[in-house]
């Protein structure tokens, strides 16, 4: 296939293996950038769960004072996140009396 360039024209075949060696330079160094910033991304949402999670230990520690069962829920959920916290409603909605 790259005869057929040659023989269009002199040292095309060449300069066509290049164009796809710079292609894939370029597709390299984009994935490169992706990776980074989702590393980046994820680094910074690990770092505020951690943040948010020493937060609710703190605050649920100041509400243990009048209420623990509602400290420990905070601790849980602070901890746990969303999933733990919907698993909790499910429990408490289990508990509610029904009028």
């Amino acid at each position: 296939m790259l005869k057929a360039y040659d023989d269009y024209k002199a040292g095309m075949g060449d300069q066509v293996v290049e164009w796809i060696k710079d292609q894939t330079r370029h597709r390299q160094g984009l994935e490169t950038l992706t990776t980074h910033g989702s590393e980046n991304r994820l680094n910074t949402a690990q770092s505020n769960a951690f943040k948010m999670s020493i937060l609710g230990m703190l605050i649920a520690a100041g509400v243990a004072y009048w209420n623990t069962v509602v400290a420990v829920a905070i601790v849980v959920v602070a901890i746990g996140g969303p999933p733990v916290a919907t698993i909790i409603a499910r429990i408490i909605d289990r508990f509610k009396p029904h009028s």
